[in-house]
């Protein structure tokens, strides 16, 4: 008797725990759609990424077709005005006190910043023209940082500081040629700043990933301690996207071709919390994530689906231990030209995210709002 009622207690606890997970997989994001920025589609799309950028004023969107402007807050309402650099794909934008820089991925300049919210631009990688063979060119990039008075780039492949505004430039990581940076024929690394601690990730040399850590000087412009690898699982091939710190924590998540992995002690260890079987039906490269500072237990990844094509969404509650995709309540399933290039907060606390459209040369905006994470029943 003392047994059947223990089995039907065990079946009850495994009841309630299964009810439980249900309703965490269950949880879904309200997402309400807020406007588009329209552009000549590009012959080529370059890249994935485009950003946003904020200005206690203003939105700044980075897209196939340019800078682009709208007042904050966003709305259904919200009509953004073209800026600068038609037809040139600006992948990375940045604001600091009353200063807007920019990534540009096309022939010409590839960094440049603007003192008027976007209306005129002085280049400022003129140190990162590299010559060969009677051909110059600038270093391209795709991640741009700004830390105190501090710039970080990944031109070039490498990962560059300048403490003057673009005038020089100091390489913490690659490759140089006569003391100046050089490219190389490798991914652009991804790259974050945790005080002083410079956290790098990337695939190089081919189908090689890694993940290392290294500490900057005080000035942040040169080491204390050169960059070692990080305690990971096997990467494989699956280059890292991005590496994004949770607040003030140590708590890093680094995104990965298929999975997503979490440090605890700011980069210096990793481990898997989303991973996807290279044969699995889906398989996305998470190239965006959103940790909203008020629900400290949420991450919301974003990126493309390179099985099926699509952008892709996910979300967690519990800080990682299960996810809910929520893919489907974006546009443009099953299509390979549409991606998420940007998930932020906006300084009045909106959720956003874009999804673009590189066919019709559209930018899609989308407000998002995370459920309240519902709490297990003690019985």
């Amino acid at each position: 008797m003392l047994k059947c009622r223990a089995v039907m207690m065990h079946a009850f606890v495994l009841s309630v725990v299964a009810l439980f997970a249900n309703e965490v997989h269950a949880a879904r994001l309200r997402v309400t759609p807020l406007f588009t920025v329209s552009y000549p589609p590009p012959p080529i799309a370059l890249s994935d990424d485009g950003g946003l950028a904020f200005s206690d004023r203003y939105v700044f969107f980075g897209t196939d077709g340019g800078v682009f402007r709208a007042p904050l807050p966003m709305g259904k309402s919200t009509q953004p005005v073209h800026l600068a650099f038609a037809s040139t794909s600006v992948t990375g934008l940045q604001f600091r006190e009353g200063t807007l820089y920019a990534i540009l991925d096309g022939m010409g300049h590839s960094l440049l910043k603007s003192t008027d919210d976007g209306v005129s631009w002085t280049p400022i990688d003129q140190a990162l023209e590299e010559c060969a063979f009677g051909h110059c060119e600038f270093l391209s990039a795709s991640q741009l940082e700004l830390v105190g008075d501090r710039i970080f780039v990944n031109a070039g492949g490498n990962v560059l500081v300048s403490g003057d505004e673009g005038a020089s430039w100091n390489v913490l990581f690659g490759a140089t040629s006569n003391g100046k940076p050089q490219a190389q024929a490798c991914y652009d690394p991804a790259f974050a700043i945790i005080g002083e601690r410079l956290l790098i990730g990337g695939e190089c040399p081919l189908d090689v990933a890694y993940l290392r850590t290294g500490t900057l000087r005080p000035d942040l412009l040169e080491w204390e301690q050169e960059p070692e690898l990080a305690a990971t699982p096997f990467l494989e091939n699956r280059n890292v996207q991005f590496i994004r710190r949770r607040g003030e924590s140590n708590v890093v998540y680094a995104g990965i071709e298929g999975a997503l992995m979490r440090s605890g002690d700011a980069g210096a260890s990793y481990d898997f919390v989303l991973h996807y079987e290279g044969q699995a039906p889906k398989y996305p490269y998470i190239t965006h994530i959103l940790l909203p500072s008020q629900h400290r237990s949420a991450i919301l990844i974003g990126g493309f689906d390179k099985a099926n094509g699509g952008p892709f969404l996910s979300m967690s509650t519990d800080n990682g231990a299960t996810w809910t995709d929520q893919s489907d309540l974006l546009p443009g399933a099953g299509h390979f030209a549409w991606s998420v290039t940007a998930m932020e907060e906006t300084p009045n606390g909106q959720l956003v995210i874009a999804v673009e459209d590189d066919e019709a040369g559209a930018l899609h905006l989308f407000e998002v709002h995370v459920p309240a994470r519902r709490r297990a029943v003690r019985h």
